[in-house]
This record gives C-alpha cells, sequence and structure tokens, in this order.
C-alpha cells in the first residue's frame, strides 16, 4: 500500500517531477506550494501539476497552513524555497523567512500536531552548497572555480577551444566543460 505524502514546493519543477514519479508508483501525493509569480505567472496551478495530486496553495512562513497539510502524511518531501540568488543579496528578510523560517515551521507544525512522519527528504540546490568537485584522469580531483587547475585542466581547455579529445575518466560528463562529478560520500 503507498504511503500518503507531503512534497512542499510541489509545483516547481523538481517537486512536480517528484510528485509525477511518486503517483507512478502508487503513492497518495499532497502538493504544498505558494505558486509565487516569479516562478508561475498566472499565480494558478499549472497544467503539469498531476491531477491526481492533491493541491494546497499556502506559504511556509504561515504555520497554521503547515499544520494543515502535515496532518496524516507518512513522508515529506520538504522541496519549497525562495528562489533567485542574485534577489536573495537584496531581498535578505524575505529569503531567510521563506527559506529558513519556513524550514523551522515544517518542523514546528510536525511537531504541534504530533504527526509521525517516517521520513523527511530535504534537498537543496548548487546556490547553497556550491558545485562540487570533478575528476579528470590528467589532472585529478579539481573543482570549477580553482583557477590554478583551470588553466592547466584538458578538460576545460578543451571546453574552452571546442576540442572533443578529452582525457576524462568517465563518459558521463556534466556541463560545458566535460569533467565528471564526484559523488559526494554518504
Amino acid at each position: 500500500m503507498g504511503k500518503k505524502v507531503l512534497i512542499t514546493g510541489g509545483a516547481g519543477f523538481v517537486g512536480s517531477h517528484t510528485a509525477d514519479a511518486l503517483i507512478r508508483k502508487g503513492h497518495a501525493v499532497r502538493i504544498f506550494d505558494n505558486l509565487t509569480e516569479q516562478v508561475h505567472a498566472a499565480g494558478v496551478p499549472p497544467a503539469y501539476i498531476p491531477t491526481e495530486a492533491e493541491f494546497v496553495r499556502g506559504d511556509m512562513r504561515d504555520l497554521e497552513a503547515l499544520g494543515k497539510v502535515v496532518r496524516g502524511v507518512d513522508v515529506i518531501f520538504h522541496l519549497a524555497a525562495a528562489v533567485g540568488v542574485g534577489q536573495s543579496m537584496f531581498e535578505i528578510a524575505y529569503y531567510t523567512a521563506v527559506n529558513n523560517q519556513g524550514s523551522a515551521n515544517l518542523l514546528q507544525a510536525i511537531l504541534d500536531t504530533r504527526t509521525r512522519v517516517e521520513k523527511i527528504v530535504v534537498a537543496s540546490s548548487m546556490s547553497i552548497y556550491g558545485e562540487g568537485q570533478y575528476f579528470c584522469s590528467e589532472c585529478g580531483r579539481s573543482t570549477r572555480f580553482q583557477k590554478k587547475i583551470r588553466k592547466k585542466c584538458c578538460c576545460f581547455l578543451a571546453a574552452r577551444t571546442g576540442s572533443r579529445s578529452l582525457h576524462c575518466a568517465t563518459s558521463i560528463f556534466t556541463g560545458p566543460d566535460n569533467r565528471s562529478p564526484i559523488p559526494t560520500p554518504a
């Protein structure tokens, strides 16, 4: 039997695809999203939200609304966040309220309602944690922003010159410079 799953930020790119996958696996999905106009220009639920999902429009800063949507769920995917790295530098209070306090509100709502959640999956983006390390068979471990490595890395140079003769360790590459990401250890 499937789980009852809450996806905060479920109308976003990752959230909507998560909802699709969970529904395909037989889970009941509730989406909680504020439909911010920066992302959803019309301010209405987008057509790509699965019709099988329950949609609740709400804000992560609203503890009462969160208390209602956490009731009865088994699993929570917390994907809600205010987007826009550049804007966050100028709208600090707003971004902190939505992203930080919103996450705290979610946990508070779980406690206040005595909801017994089996699992909470919290996700972020490289905007927060950075891009990470890469491996090149010629240069070894590197990060995108290490200037010393960038100047000599065959992958970086190949990307800059358009060369296809790369010396990377794997055929699975990401980004324009064709270096392979190193998974974060669990």
